[in-house]
């Protein structure tokens, strides 16, 4: 099948049919960008695009494709594997899987794995993680640190840096010693050479003036201001500046400019003239008060980097301990692996050649998001002078600056290709066009994003859902508006009024018809608010779920895990442990229960006394007639169970024996969507807790810090339940939304200015000057001082030039990544975009923020802030946006306040604080061993297959369709082997690997495996790794294990069916699964038996499948210890087919054994 050309764009078709020469592919938003790749990759193999009517590529093989993420690489993959298939190129789909189509940092370990004994380094290195690094990163500080704190020669340095305090590691995250070493190592190690590249500015020719020079003038200043006092001076002002005239008179005397020091000077200039008070002097006052502060702030600056030099040595330091820990560990962390890779073209230049050989088609995708360092790899392996490269990517979404991405490479490289060879593709294939128009408005205006890439709808118009007049640009705004000269209030009460402004529209937009929640996502610059925003939702029955951040580690429910894993370790640790866990969600004890625990009652005096709360825990001596809450003898009795089983028990069960046993996991599956959300994440955070454990074999103490250390570092999102299903609106940071698209988009904080968070806030300044790095450093409190700031790097000269230099250009880049993170979320929206905005009062400076005023001044053509309620501007687009505006108005003692909708008639609810009532909950029963074969008897309510099967089978003369019963021994083993096998088939999926021995034999030893049994789990095991059926289920997009399901299904005194499926593969946008259940034992029977044998158990998967409105099952149970008869390598399969045409049964009658049946495991 030819390729067709005629459907593409002509930036797209240049792009695919130009594959010899080096092309700069500006890809917009929306654009078909990873589309066009798959094209251009297919066409290459395809006849007729090389010489003599051959195809370009000889093979996948001489393809590289470079792209940001994981993610991202395998769906590219994909996509070139669909593709092939397509054109009939079956022969290159198979290469697909082991094609250079990957990350930097993986196609960087796959040279170095494939080369590593020639270039002398281990073969198995492992790729650390981020919390590992972390970790020994944190290790080399520490031992560099303590070698160096008695050293006299380093007395001053540390006096002159704080270290990090860990209990306010987040206030000082920028400011102290330890950040600073690590600022100033990520740009050595990412700089060509390395620690070569680095040039101090204090150390650059006039960095710093003459001092002593400086403070001569300021004292002639000051004698020239005492000349004259006779025009009514102050005498108190004239005494002060008499003393300090006298004061740097005596220190030029007894110093030379040799000898004057910078840190006295800085003290000795705190006296300044106040040109208020000097009347006819006024202009010379102000003058000589304006060089006073600049002297002082030049002192500063010099006093601080003159330790600069020590700094440098001290980072060499921990850098070269920090290597020879990974080096113990068999480690290699990103750096290293970009470091390694070039260290070893550079040694090795035939290595180079090998790989510049290689490759013919070089791409790099999201080419916005990549620094020079990456950009120099790629370009080693495309061919001489790259002429192989091609680079796709948008300037308009580069938003990982903080990832050390440089959009300066992008224009760099769009340089350096000529014009004709640089496709533009600027046809959006996502948005409607009034919001394309609306996104130009906001971010072409006022040079917001320079050179401005305008797209155009590429959809047909007819596509879009009709809205009936409805406004497809929407814009809530919150104004908070005070009296009198009253600092803001608390942001909390004017977020909360915002939150719920927002949600009011949603629920408007969800009650017209047209969209479902499920349809809607909010995109936030970050997640701290979102749970004002997911309260306001549910205040108007409106589900949500975090779908999507780096928050992991910060939610509520993981800090409680991460809680009680430490309460279990130390019980006296009550601030990090056991206070948080009885406060959490789990018991949530009142402040009775609390006095009751901390109030002594068995002084022989008769009087009362204070006890620690651990202590009345332990004891559970209370006053008869005070008698503990029904919570609080719960919270009791399951921790106190619960220090006795973790003696004997693997941590992680007796965290989740916990979180059953106190109902807070039944509690939350029993919620909504958000409480859903929070049973996953509590069961994500105990699955962390035992792969660390198994990880790193350490004591119970030791876990909880490993636990805790691991939350601060990592970047995981949260995790979601049913998440392709569930209508619930998504909220999630406008990072994570990056590739993403929803019908409806909000947006909230994009407007934002800059926080403390910002560049200029660090105190180890680097900027790029060619392939240097020039480091300056600030004092810890600097004020904005009036010094002229050089426009470019050549004019600097002096350490203050650098110093303000750097501050203005980084800052500059973080203020126009801010504009691009707007861009970024504005054209997520396919259908409709809200953006919201919140203004408060300044009595200075008009409203803040900036850029939010400024924002909304473009939109609506004017400085004035709108009138409260409903009014519209034009934006260019097919009809007039829609803006409502909502005026927060306080007093002037701020203590009350009124919401001013102009009778928008939107239901405020009342504001959550932090003394609020404890929602009541209902107390469960449980049994004491929440891991026997029978713990979903514990809830009433529900029942699960299995247990149905054991039911109907007992009724059934005793016997199963697995022939006689075993006894109870066999039983247990036969449970305690299938157990083994699910979660390491679980393993398998989650960590993408076939497990290592250690680890199998770490999985048997938890389920006390005899040796013999041992041996069976092996083959199993790569019997199903090698099987046809687990390669069909990993060939779809989305592969789950272990999902878990519950139905309204009564039967007999149960209303519920509940349990999970082993493994789930499905495809976005398709309504095809294929389910797979494994299947230990079953050796017995014959395959017809084997069919009969599941078919009920298939049957409740499709069924609960199509409920969930998936029109074709496809069930195959895998026989993992019976071979196929046709293929001995292959194991057993049942399969069972359903769709509308065939659709699942379920038993209706309690007694209809023959139609009810399930296989245990």
């Amino acid at each position: 099948m030819a390729l067709n050309f005629d459907t593409l764009t002509p930036g797209q078709k240049k792009a695919v049919l130009t594959l010899d020469k080096p092309l700069f592919i500006a890809a917009g938003a929306g654009s078909g960008k990873t589309f066009t790749l798959t094209q251009r990759i297919v066409w290459a193999l395809s006849e007729g695009s090389g010489e003599n009517g051959g195809a370009y590529l000889d093979s996948l093989d001489q393809a590289l494709v470079i792209t940001f993420t994981n993610e991202a690489a395998k769906e590219i993959k994909e996509r070139v594997r669909e593709a092939l298939e397509k054109e009939g190129l079956a022969d290159e789909a198979l290469k697909v899987d082991s094609a250079w189509i990957s990350t930097i940092h993986s196609m960087c370990a796959r040279i170095l794995r494939a080369h590593a004994f020639d270039i002398g380094i281990d073969p198995d290195f492992v790729v650390l993680s981020d919390h590992r690094r972390s970790e020994l990163l944190k290790a080399a500080l520490e031992e560099v640190l303590t070698s160096l704190k008695d050293d006299d020669a380093y007395a001053e340095f540390f006096s002159a840096f704080e270290l990090k305090d860990t209990a306010y590691a987040g206030k000082s995250k920028v400011h102290s010693l330890d950040d600073m070493i690590e600022q100033l190592a990520v740009a050595a190690l990412s700089a060509p050479n390395g620690f070569d590249s680095i040039e101090l500015a204090i150390e650059k020719e006039g960095a710093v003036p003459d001092l002593y020079h400086e403070l001569e003038g300021i004292h002639d200043g000051l004698v020239e201001l005492l000349s004259d006092t006779s025009n009514g001076v102050n005498e108190k002002e004239v005494a002060k500046i008499t003393k300090q005239e006298h004061t740097i008179s005596a220190y030029l005397f007894e110093h030379s400019p040799h000898s004057s020091k910078a840190a006295e000077l800085v003290e000795l200039l705190e006296v300044v003239p106040n040109a208020r008070l000097w009347k006819s002097a006024k202009e010379l006052a102000k003058d000589v008060q304006s060089e006073c502060k600049k002297l002082q702030a030049i002192c500063k600056l010099y006093d601080t980097n003159r330790h600069a030099p020590q700094l440098v040595k001290v980072t060499q330091a921990v850098v070269e301990r920090f290597s020879a820990k990974k080096q113990e560990v068999g480690g290699l962390d990103n750096d290293d692996l970009l470091n390694k890779t070039a260290h070893a073209f550079e040694d090795y230049p035939e290595l180079e050649k090998e790989y510049s050989d290689m490759f013919k088609l070089v791409m790099i995708d999201e080419f916005q998001d990549t620094n020079d360092q990456q950009v120099r790899m790629i370009k080693r392996l495309s061919g001489r002078e790259g002429r192989f490269l091609t680079t796709v990517g948008d300037a308009q979404q580069s938003i990982y600056g903080f990832r050390d991405a440089d959009v300066e490479v992008f224009f760099n490289r769009q340089k350096e290709i000529p014009e004709e060879r640089r496709p533009l593709l600027t046809d959006n294939f996502r948005s409607h066009d009034d919001i394309l128009r609306f996104v130009r408005t906001v971010c072409d205006a006022s040079g917001m994003i320079p050179g401005f890439m305008d797209l155009h709808a590429g959809k047909n118009p007819d596509t879009f859902v009709p809205l009936q007049g409805v406004p497809r640009v929407l814009i809530e705004l919150t104004a908070i508006e005070k009296r009198g000269n009253k600092k803001a209030a608390k942001a909390d009460v004017y977020h909360a009024v915002a939150a719920q402004q927002l949600a009011d529209r949603i629920s408007q937009i969800i009650a017209e018809g047209t969209f479902k929640a499920k349809d809607i996502a909010i995109l936030m610059r970050s997640l701290s608010h979102a749970n004002l925003y997911m309260d306001a939702l549910r205040q108007r029955g409106i589900e949500s779920v975090l779908s999507g951040g780096t928050g992991f580690g910060k939610l509520p429910e993981v800090q409680s895990i991460a809680s009680l894993l430490m309460a279990l370790a130390d019980i006296h640790d009550t601030e990090q442990g056991l206070f948080p866990v009885l406060t959490s969600g789990m018991f949530s004890l009142e402040a009775s229960d609390f006095i009751l625990l901390a109030t002594n009652w068995g002084s022989e005096d008769g009087s009362l006394s204070k006890r620690g709360i651990e202590s009345g825990l332990l004891s559970q001596e209370f006053q008869d007639d005070l008698q503990p809450s029904k919570r609080l003898e719960r919270a009791l009795e399951v921790l106190l169970q619960a220090r006795e089983d973790i003696k004997s028990k693997h941590p992680a069960d007796v965290l989740l024996q916990v979180v059953r046993a106190s109902g807070w996991i039944t509690r939350l599956e029993r919620g909504g969507a958000q409480e859903r959300s929070q049973a996953a994440n509590i069961l994500a955070a105990i699955r962390r807790i035992r792969e660390l454990n198994e990880e790193l074999q350490v004591g119970l103490t030791e876990l909880a810090k490993e636990f805790s250390q691991w939350l601060e570092v990592t970047k995981i999102a949260p995790s979601v339940l049913n998440d392709e299903h569930q209508d619930a609106v998504k909220i999630q940071t406008i990072h994570a939304s990056k590739g993403k698209e929803y019908k409806v988009v909000a947006v909230v904080g994009a407007l934002s200015d800059l926080n403390d968070k910002a560049p200029s806030r660090k105190r180890c300044l680097v900027g790029r000057l060619g392939e240097k790095r020039i480091v300056a450093l600030k004092p810890s409190k600097v004020s904005a001082e009036p010094f002229d700031v050089p426009k470019e790097a050549s004019e600097c000269r002096t350490l203050s030039d650098w110093r303000f230099y750097f501050d203005r250009i980084q800052d500059d880049a973080a203020q126009a990544e801010a504009v691009r993170l707007l861009y970024v979320a504005l054209t997520r929206a396919q259908e409709m975009v809200i953006l919201t905005a919140t203004l408060t009062q300044q009595r200075e400076n008009g409203y803040t923020p900036k850029f939010a005023k400024a924002s909304l001044s473009t939109i609506l053509k004017t400085e004035a802030m709108p009138d409260v309620g409903r009014s519209f501007f034009e934006y260019g687009g097919s009809q007039p946006g829609a803006l409502r505006t909502v005026y927060l108005r306080f007093e002037e003692d701020l203590s009350t306040y009124r919401v001013d909708d102009a009778g928008e008639g939107i239901a405020w609810q009342p504001f959550k604080t932090n003394d609020q009532d404890i929602p009541d909950f209902d107390l469960y029963t449980y049994d004491r061993d929440l891991f026997a074969p029978e713990q979903e008897q514990r809830y009433e309510k529900f029942y699960s297959y299995s247990s149905l099967h054991r039911q109907l089978t007992d009724t059934n003369q005793g016997e199963s369709l697995h022939g006689q019963r075993s006894d109870e021994e066999e039983t247990m083993l036969a449970t305690a082997f299938g157990s083994a096998f699910h979660e390491l088939a679980q393993y398998m999926v989650e960590t993408d690997s076939y497990p290592q021995q250690q680890i199998i034999e770490n999985f048997a030893r938890r389920h006390q495996l005899k040796k013999s049994v041992l041996e069976r789990l092996k083959p199993a095991l790569e019997r199903w790794n090698n099987s046809a059926i687990r390669a069909e289920a990993l060939s779809h997009k989305l592969v789950r294990s272990e999902v878990p399901f519950c139905l309204e299904r009564p039967y007999g005194d149960k209303r519920y069916l509940r349990g999970a499926i082993d493994l789930l593969a499905t495809d976005p946008k398709s309504m095809h699964a294929l389910v797979v259940d494994y299947k230990t034992g079953d050796k017995s029977l014959n395959p017809a038996e084997i069919i009969a044998a599941h078919r009920m158990q298939a049957n409740v998967y499709a069924y609960v499948l199509m409920q969930r409105g998936y029109t074709k099952v496809e069930c195959a149970f895998v026989c993992v210890e019976v071979q196929d008869a046709l293929d001995e390598s292959q194991p057993f399969v049942a399969r069972y087919a359903f769709d509308q045409q065939t659709p699942p049964t379920l038993a209706a009658q309690e007694g209809d054994a023959r139609e009810v049946c399930a296989g245990n495991t």
